[in-house]
């Protein structure tokens, strides 16, 4: 075989490694008028949701009241980005910002008072808070971190009066509960607090942990930067490779969001692309959609309709079924 006939080779595996399917999705595009990127969602029910974002440093809070197909800017006095909020239905909540910033609000967003603790993180913890859980009324957790850098657990137990921090070196992105503690995931660890009082490390694959969606109290998916989808137990332990990652840089599919619902479960990421699984994972479709957009955040709304966000205010409600 000579070099001519390598190299064309080479190039032909190149090809049919960068080119991707199409998922045949039915969606709407959204526009709103809100010229930010949406970094999350929260869906207090399947027609209040709340969208929070920003850009060039100012951030955006943004409110539905019919499942997303129309959008009101609810507040926008933010001097930083905003990277996850959670409100709850007595009006009460929390918004995570750039460089460790954490807003309240006790009147259902209308309005929001700053909270930063300058002695309680140090500097090299101020990081955007990416992603926040409350398991109950009390006890709260941010996970964030800066790009493939150090990261923060940031948390309260007296309902948002008092935090404390616990600092890593790792970049975290997701947060969420089972029934036997609270879990973490980021770049290239995952954490439990299994009524402990501080986070563990636990053993699993290195990779970057995007995102993590609680079905149940039992069991846990968790997506990864270079395409990977798994399935974990109560304890954090893996116990399903549902979706295996991609280690070809030119056929890399990057997941930065999931949900889960019954059985379904969606992940999506950079470039629209998409993992779509109506039987809990037995089966997945893949491909590129939703204008090839970059997907920020996932949420199921019902067993039918799901709502992704993306850059510069726009929003897909997509059909599952």
């Amino acid at each position: 075989m000579n070099r001519i006939t390598v190299l064309s080779l080479f190039i032909s595996v190149l090809f049919f490694s960068c080119k991707k399917e199409k998922i045949n999705l039915t969606y709407e595009v959204i526009h709103t008028d809100a010229s930010i990127d949406i970094n999350n969602i929260f869906c207090l029910n399947a027609d209040t949701v709340y969208a929070c974002g920003g850009k060039q440093g100012f951030g955006k809070i943004l409110k539905s009241v019919d499942g997303g197909n129309t959008w009101n800017v609810l507040s926008e006095n933010f001097n930083y980005n905003l990277y996850s909020i959670i409100i709850f239905p007595d009006g009460k909540g929390f918004a995570g910002a750039d460089s460790s910033h954490v807003y309240k609000t006790v009147d259902g967003g209308l309005t929001w008072t700053l909270h930063f603790d300058w002695q309680g993180i140090p500097w090299q913890y101020h990081c955007p808070l990416r992603c926040v859980y409350f398991a109950n009324a009390d006890t709260g957790y941010f996970a964030g971190g800066h790009f493939f850098e150090r990261g923060l657990i940031y948390y309260t137990t007296d309902g948002g009066n008092l935090w404390q921090t616990q600092g890593l070196e790792h970049e975290l992105r997701a947060v969420c509960q089972t029934s036997e503690g609270i879990i973490a995931g980021g770049y290239g660890a995952m954490l439990a607090n299994f009524k402990s009082d501080a986070f563990q490390f636990l053993n699993c694959e290195r990779s970057f942990y995007t995102g993590l969606a609680a079905a149940n109290p039992e069991k846990v998916y968790a997506c990864t930067y270079d395409g990977g989808i798994y399935e974990l137990n109560a304890h954090a332990e893996f116990t399903k490779t549902l979706h295996h990652p991609n280690n070809l840089i030119s056929s890399r599919e990057h997941y930065l969001c999931i949900d889960a619902f019954e059985n379904i479960i969606i992940a999506c990421g950079l470039s629209g692309i998409v993992s779509l699984s109506t039987d809990s994972g037995d089966s997945f479709e893949n491909g590129y959609s939703l204008d090839r957009q970059r997907i920020n955040a996932i949420k199921i709304l019902n067993n039918s309709v799901a709502l992704a966000a993306g850059d510069d205010g726009q929003f897909f409600r997509i059909k599952i079924h």
